[in-house]
């Protein structure tokens, strides 16, 4: 196999520095936190101590003393696993806020950092104490990594301070009243939690005049602007990768968009292996009065094959929002559709049942499965399990119980098939009303999503409706799947597809060997690592393959002679190439390692695989956007 030099010479001249810098600590936090905290900021008085090892500061290149003049606090990011970061709609406000930043005599080891307020302070390393009048917390979005919900700007508490002495930087913090309104719906701050890996600390205690606090390796992960040697202007970048366009070369009748995933990955790594390392696919197909439609190429009471999918405008009807609501977190609701031409039909089968689920999907079954965490190969038949057929306007984590209730009345599941249309033109609807999502705090009304699926009789067409969608971060998936193909065979994968600009289309049931040309990144891109560019199933008769890579996309994408059906052109003009002369193996990598230093944090490139056969027929895979961050 002959390889090109893969080049990315050139974006250099992308990267804009400024003269103000910042840096995230404790560092290789920029992602993504592994814990959260309560005991910071938190819904009564007190007082906090912060205690942040010099290392972190040395390792992102500070030579010398700083000038720290803001300090940030992230909202959680969704510590532990990729279902959910917090959404929250902050507002409350923290009144006489006392600020105080010093250097630390102390290392952060597992022995040091004293729960008495004054031993871990540098009396003749302190900077002056500045009352910040009032603390406003701003919203948490909700993405992966959240947003900063607490920001203090420092004038006179402005700190010079020098890490290359070995000092620890301490930020103390006193609250000397209890936010309002609404102090039980604080919002958890990110946070480190093992001592010894992320070298931070935190002392802490529920009364602002408390003589002693209490220690903990839950840190929060603050962001630190400054002045000085070192650092970064766009250091609040973290590495992401997230998919667009098409995945093409499969026959399959099912179809999704994954949110938080790798593209797709279900047929050639394992299940534990199908989470994008780093990915941060953000939903993006909420309303108002947005729809997909799925229309059977074969109408009732024919078999259909496939789906031809389009978007539109139909909004949710609330009037269909009758009958007996389900309240009650992961849980299912069985509904017998009455359709009096018959069994409702779909590619792969039929049912007379409708099972729908709180977590956003609606078995095309009776099958009472809840499952709060979307997997591609569960969409799909999920191997030995078996699952049957699913549609899915949005499955993801989200909950009824003891969230909105309170705030809107009447929010939930319902389920009801309208017979006013008389028969032959019944139409059953599964409305998820104003639901929240699982990881919000218990007072109602931080994350509201409002959708529908509509089920028509008489043309055997499904329709999903989109209201108004707080949601914007953590796993998810949008589509149809055809399920198993029975003694444990999935139904085959169709590949990632961008349901929000790559409309319409058709799938190509029924189901066929063939996989799709998918492409992936072994990792996230981190200044200063290594990762390769993957491109899986590429097809046996490939003479030639190659990863293109550009500095602009092209979306939606063109599909243009000799590209095949439902393949797509998703870069703008490939500004550079590696070619692979064949036949390449089933998997091919290209090796990228990611500049070090400031001057490509931020950038962003479009990468896409094409291959050519004998038949010059050439395949494209799904593209990616992936930008260059330090974490």
């Amino acid at each position: 196999m002959h390889k090109l030099t893969l080049a990315v010479a050139g974006i250099a001249s992308l990267a804009t520095l400024v003269h103000a810098q910042r840096l995230v600590v404790p560092e290789t936090m920029v992602y993504r936190g592994t814990s959260t905290t309560t005991t910071a900021w938190r819904s009564t008085a007190g007082r906090f101590q912060l205690m942040y090892d010099a290392i972190h500061f040395t390792n992102a290149g500070v030579t010398g003393p700083i000038l720290i003049n803001r300090i940030s606090f992230r909202a959680e990011d969704n510590p532990g696993t990729f279902s959910h970061a917090e959404r929250n709609l902050g507002g409350q406000v923290y009144a006489g806020a006392v600020v105080q930043l010093a250097g630390s005599p102390l290392a952060i080891t597992t022995a040091n950092m004293s729960t008495t307020w004054a031993a871990n302070i540098d009396l003749l390393n302190m900077g002056v104490p500045e009352i910040v009048p009032t603390v406003t917390v701003a919203p948490a979005a909700g993405t992966v990594p959240n947003t900063y919900v607490i920001v203090l700007s420092l004038t006179t508490g402005a700190f010079a301070y020098d890490p290359t002495t070995g000092a620890s930087l301490v930020i103390d913090v006193t609250l000397p009243t209890a936010p309002a309104p609404n102090p039980t719906a604080i919002v958890p701050m990110t946070a480190s939690s093992v001592l010894a890996t992320h070298r931070a600390r935190i002392n802490s205690a529920a009364t602002p005049g408390a003589l002693v606090g209490v220690l903990s390796a839950t840190c929060p992960v603050v962001c630190l602007d400054f002045t000085g040697p070192g650092g970064c202007a766009q250091g609040h970048v973290p590495a992401t990768v997230e998919a667009y366009g098409a995945a093409c070369g499969a026959r399959a009748a099912s179809f999704y968009q994954s949110f938080g995933f790798a593209p797709s990955r279900t047929v050639l790594l394992p299940a534990s292996q199908n989470y994008q390392a780093g990915g941060v696919q953000r939903f993006d197909l909420g309303g108002p009065n947005r729809s997909l439609t799925l229309r059977p190429d074969v109408p009732p009471p024919g078999a259909p094959n496939f789906y031809f999918v389009s978007a539109g405008v139909i909004p949710v009807d609330l009037t269909q929002a009758v009958g007996a609501v389900n309240i009650i977190d992961d849980s299912t609701t069985l509904h017998t559709h009455g359709f009096t031409t018959g069994p409702f039909r779909f590619p792969g089968g039929s049912t007379a049942t409708f099972q729908a689920c709180t977590n956003g999907y609606v078995w095309l079954a009776s099958n009472t499965g809840a499952d709060n965490s979307p997997t591609i190969n569960e969409l799909l038949g999920g191997g030995a399990s078996n699952l049957p057929a699913r549609v899915a306007p949005y499955w993801h984590d989200f909950t009824n119980t003891s969230r909105n209730g309170t705030t809107h009345p009447g929010s939930g599941m319902y389920v009801t098939t309208d017979v006013t249309a008389g028969a032959g033109n019944y139409v059953t609807y599964v409305t998820w009303k104003e639901t929240g999502e699982f990881n919000t705090v218990a007072f109602g009304g931080h994350s509201v999503n409002t959708f529908q699926c509509a089920f028509h009789e008489v043309s055997g067409v499904i329709e999903f409706r989109y209201g108004s969608m707080d949601h914007v971060g953590g796993l998810g998936i949008t589509g149809f799947g055809r399920g198993t193909l029975g003694a444990g065979v999935n139904a085959t994968d169709p590949g990632f597809r961008d349901l929000s600009a790559e409309v319409p289309f058709m799938t190509t049931g029924p189901d066929g060997p063939t996989s799709p040309l998918v492409h992936n990144l072994s990792a996230r891109p981190i200044v200063n690592t290594s990762v390769t560019l993957d491109a899986y199933g590429i097809p046996a008769t490939t003479l030639l393959a190659a990863c293109l890579v550009d500095l602009v996309p092209l979306s939606p994408g063109v599909n243009f002679a000799p590209l095949g059906p439902g393949c797509l052109q998703s870069l703008l003009a490939p500004a550079t190439y590696q070619l692979f002369f064949g036949p390449p193996a089933t998997v091919t990598s290209t090796p990228f390692a990611a500049p070090p230093g400031c001057t490509f944090v931020g950038v962003t490139l479009f990468t896409q695989y094409a291959t050519l056969d004998a038949s010059n027929i050439v395949y494209s895979s799904n593209a990616l956007r992936w930008t260059l961050g330090y974490d």
